[in-house]
């Protein structure tokens, strides 16, 4: 009964996500898209996972080349929702290649098992899918065996080049974003790199559930922390996922918009080019006119200043100030909050004027970046200055 319970939680909680991505993408989101298939190949899995710890031995046919499938088809699935993430263009055809090995291993594996009797198929359960026994007095359960080992062996390779690949991508689309909006908050790919995380930990668990094996793993209450583990992860990645709506076919197409407003400045160089003169412009062009305080600040603004296109702009910041447009920007505004503070004739500054006034978009990022900045919360600043004051 408790197998039965615990089993089915990671199912449900992959089932739930599945169906709510299902009803709830209205607006055709591509990477939602994705993730929905990603949770209903989760569903899938699992699935698989509660037939054999229910030891529903009938169902043994058809969950061996599912669970093949779904476990192999996870982590270049979730890959592919990343590059939806963080591409503008739908993907072509040859993206789907990485779905290859799943496929002919699954098939390779309905194969096998459809070609065992009945008779072997139980024995090849009890002896050698729940650990028990090494021996196989039969062609398929050996052919099986190895295809197992083969199956392992390709979950482990395939896990570090897509992790991989998929952080670096969210890592050059944040930096896009950072070299064009000034306030990134939602935008960020900074929870999908938290995504990114927990794959890896959901990957280990699966792993170290292997190594163990199904019987140990089956045998009275061990089974509750992988299947609450696993559960929560995939809740984190449904909960996470379901909540980005900002894609990077959002952010090209606004690039667009505002490159179309100002098509005078589409590649246009600076006049008189001079990389230290230009830097110097941008900054005094930045602190002089205060435009940090304006939360919808983007780097096209300060482009179309200067008479030149953003691509210039973002390079002189990114070069020659060595930080992002939006690093830079956020440096202003945590100065200009600090002399806020500092000014505030009762000791006690009304924080939210302050971010506000200062052009923090929100009093959660204001909070955040001030903390990062100067390793204190604004009200721990507020404390000192009071204090120094007084002293």
């Amino acid at each position: 009964m408790f197998n039965a319970i615990f089993s089915t939680f990671p199912f449900f909680v992959s089932l739930f996500w599945a169906v709510v991505l299902l009803l709830d993408n209205r607006n055709k989101n591509r990477a939602k898209t994705y993730l929905n298939v990603f949770m209903f190949i989760s569903a899938l899995l699992y699935f698989c996972h509660c037939a054999y710890f229910c030891r529903t031995n009938s169902l043994f046919v058809i969950c061996e080349p599912l669970n093949y499938l779904s476990s192999l088809a996870s982590f270049p699935l979730f890959y592919l929702y990343v590059l939806n993430l963080t591409n503008p263009a739908p993907l072509k055809f040859k993206y789907f290649m990485v779905f290859f090995p799943s496929v002919i291993i699954s098939l390779l594996c309905l194969i096998c098992t459809l070609s065992m009797s009945q008779e072997e198929i139980t024995w090849y359960i009890d002896y050698v899918a729940y650990r028990k026994e090494a021996y196989i007095p039969f062609f398929w359960g050996r052919f099986h065996f190895i295809l197992g080992n083969i199956k392992s062996l390709v979950f482990v390779i395939q896990m570090p080049p897509y992790l991989l690949l998929g952080y670096k991508k969210i890592q050059q689309y944040d930096k896009a974003l950072s070299n064009y909006y000034s306030t990134v908050n939602d935008k960020s790919m900074r929870p999908i790199a938290y995504l990114m995380v927990l794959i890896i930990v959901l990957s280990l668990c699966s792993l170290g559930a292997n190594i163990i094996g199904r019987e140990l793993i089956g045998r009275g209450n061990f089974l509750a922390i992988p299947a609450a583990m696993f559960g929560i992860t995939i809740f984190a990645i449904g909960y996470i996922g379901n909540r980005r709506d900002f894609i990077a076919a959002d952010f090209f197409a606004e690039i667009s918009v505002d490159e179309m407003a100002n098509p005078t400045l589409f590649n246009k160089e600076p006049d008189d080019y001079d990389k230290g003169k230009f830097c110097n412009e941008i900054i005094h062009l930045i602190a002089e006119q205060e435009l940090y305080r304006n939360p919808a600040i983007k780097v096209t603004d300060i482009a179309a200043m200067l008479n030149t296109n953003r691509t210039y702009v973002y390079q002189a910041i990114n070069k020659d100030l060595n930080t992002t447009f939006s690093d830079l920007i956020n440096h202003y505004r945590v100065e200009y909050a600090k002399s806020l503070i500092e000014q505030s004739a009762d000791g006690k500054p009304n924080l939210q004027e302050i971010y506000f006034d200062s052009g923090f978009f929100s009093e959660s990022s204001f909070y955040r970046i001030f903390k990062k900045a100067t390793g204190c919360t604004p009200t721990q600043w507020a404390n000192a200055s009071r204090n120094r004051q007084r002293a």
